[in-house]
């Protein structure tokens, strides 16, 4: 009785893969809402994270999680998805907003009724990716493991800052703010669950908790407390910045991260050759070019372009943040090019804006 179904599966996986059998590129004119999405699971009925220790310290009745990251409509991409004999990038996605979905997870987990103090997580940031973080010293390009094997690596970029509740004030307990490598990754097309990274993202949140449980009763009869008022203006003035406030980008070389941020590069004498792919000339006192790869990057008025390794990527902007497609050499597929001798693969790198790092 059940070979109708099972066939009726089969066939559904066949006009799926012809439906898809055109790459979805992850190119450097694809932005981020064309991609598809997969869905990261916290609260599934068939839960693969495994639940905390029973005796974890739980000196907090409730908590309660704002989203404040730059991006509000995703939580990371995984590029070069192998599917169906072919490659693609989809956008990871929680299956309802980011601040319930994490609030739930918490209050199932890690609450007693009975504790004094409610939380308060700000979410400043969340990105679940397989890019290597890119490392701007003599040898940017890491080497890149193909995430067909199970020894591929990817990470979890996470900044919070987490507050005690108690009487409509708050009290700051501590700031979280890491890169976490984690294993690797496979999804489950059956239950619909991303195993590795659902775990590891459980993992993080669980010492978050505990950390802010340690903060608790260090802090308590020493820490300032503030208002609610306090937190968001902090929160908001990050965004307050000319790059997000203007409507007209100023022509110019960027020289820092800073200049890109007050939208306001230094250097206004230049242009742009595009003889092998475009490349970046300045103007000397005495009328000469000269070709630069110092540059932070430029803007011909219309599009800013990051200057990444000598080379230029647009910059797409997703909510508050700013993203590009880099190139990065897969060092499992030799093939003569552009980076030693390996073949190149497509990659999706996030500016953290308050800092200007790559990730």
């Amino acid at each position: 009785m059940k070979t109708p179904i099972l066939l009726l599966c089969f066939l559904s996986l066949a006009i799926f893969a012809g439906a898809q059998s055109k790459k979805v590129a992850a190119s450097p004119a694809a932005g981020l809402s064309v991609l598809r999405t997969l869905t990261i699971r916290l609260n599934d009925a068939h839960d693969p994270v495994p639940p905390p220790h029973t005796d974890a310290f739980r000196p907090f009745s409730h908590f309660e999680v704002i989203d404040e990251r730059p991006d509000t409509t995703r939580i990371g991409v995984h590029g070069n998805l192998p599917m169906h004999s072919h490659e693609f990038d989809r956008q990871l996605v929680f299956p309802g907003p980011a601040a319930q979905e994490i609030t739930r997870y918490l209050n199932r987990h890690f609450v007693h009724p009975d504790a004094p103090d409610t939380v308060l997580i700000v979410l400043r940031q969340l990105w679940l990716s397989d890019t290597d973080p890119y490392n701007a010293g003599a040898n940017p390009y890491r080497p890149v493991v193909s995430y067909h094997q199970q020894t591929g690596k990817t990470h979890i970029r996470i900044k919070a800052e987490v507050y005690a509740r108690r009487d409509n004030k708050y009290l700051p307990l501590l700031r979280i703010d890491t890169l976490q490598a984690t294993g690797s990754v496979t999804y489950n097309t059956v239950k619909c669950t991303y195993n590795g990274w659902e775990k590891d993202l459980a993992a993080l949140l669980g010492d978050l908790t505990e950390n802010a449980a340690l903060a608790a009763a260090s802090k308590e009869s020493s820490g300032k407390w503030i208002t609610r008022d306090d937190i968001r203006r902090f929160n908001q003035s990050r965004f307050d910045i000319p790059i997000f406030d203007t409507a007209t980008l100023t022509r110019g070389v960027y020289t820092s991260f800073e200049e890109f941020r007050n939208n306001a590069p230094s250097i206004h004498d230049f242009e742009v050759k595009t003889d092998n792919g475009p490349a970046l000339y300045l103007k000397s006192g005495d009328g000469t070019s000269y070709y630069t790869h110092n540059a932070w990057g430029y803007c011909d008025g219309r599009q800013v372009f990051l200057m990444r390794g000598g080379l230029l990527q647009p910059l797409r902007k997703a909510g508050n943040s700013f993203c590009f497609y880099g190139i990065e050499p897969d060092d499992l597929t030799p093939m003569p090019g552009a980076f030693g001798g390996h073949n190149e693969r497509h990659c999706l790198y996030i500016i953290d804006m308050d800092t200007g790092d790559i990730y």
